[in-house]
């Protein structure tokens, strides 16, 4: 079984690893893949020596695996675990745990917990994403209270997208997301 390397580079900035994911989401085969806000990554044919007729559903950390990871459409849950779950022996998360943590978040627009899962705390982008955050449920303007009504738009509707047509509604929305991140440097 191929074991993938979850130290796969990966942007440093929220903006940058949201754009890659939806990038990688845009890319995928719309035959082959489902939208899935609930798992990151899941195939019907989990193991098998042969793909085939593989169809998997996916969110954008899943998109992010198959797109930029290059996770087999195959990938039984311990490859993708090798991702996501804690490991002493790295000491802690691997920079695409991290990131996927980070996506999780970001999907549904919770930008303080994607900022936590990314940046260390004493990082001044980790402080910047919480201000950012904190000021549009001020009800402030501008691009804190945009980010609050795609939030809760998010919340309410797309990030929890099961199909392509929940998944292109909420492209857009994503995509405004990263022209605000990288606005402010995050």
């Amino acid at each position: 079984m191929m074991h993938l390397d979850p130290k796969t580079p990966i942007p440093e900035t929220l903006s940058g690893l949201l754009e890659l994911a939806v990038d990688d989401m845009a890319g995928l085969k719309r035959d082959r893949f489902t939208p899935d806000g609930g798992v990151w990554f899941r195939s019907n044919q989990e193991g098998v020596a042969d793909p085939g007729e593989t169809h998997c559903w996916i969110c954008l950390g899943g998109a992010l695996l198959v797109g930029t990871c290059r996770l087999p459409t195959n990938a039984h849950r311990s490859q993708v675990a090798d991702f996501t779950d804690f490991n002493v022996e790295r000491g802690g998360y691997s920079d695409v745990g991290k990131a996927m943590f980070a996506l999780d978040a970001l999907r549904v627009g919770d930008l303080a917990k994607a900022a936590m899962s990314l940046y260390d705390d004493r990082d001044p982008r980790y402080k910047a994403a919480d201000d950012l955050e904190a000021a549009g449920w001020q009800r402030e303007r501008g691009d804190a209270r945009e980010l609050l009504d795609i939030r809760l738009a998010l919340q309410q509707h797309a990030g929890h997208f099961r199909t392509w047509d929940d998944w292109d509604a909420a492209e857009p929305r994503y995509r405004r997301i990263v022209e605000i991140l990288r606005k402010h440097s995050l």
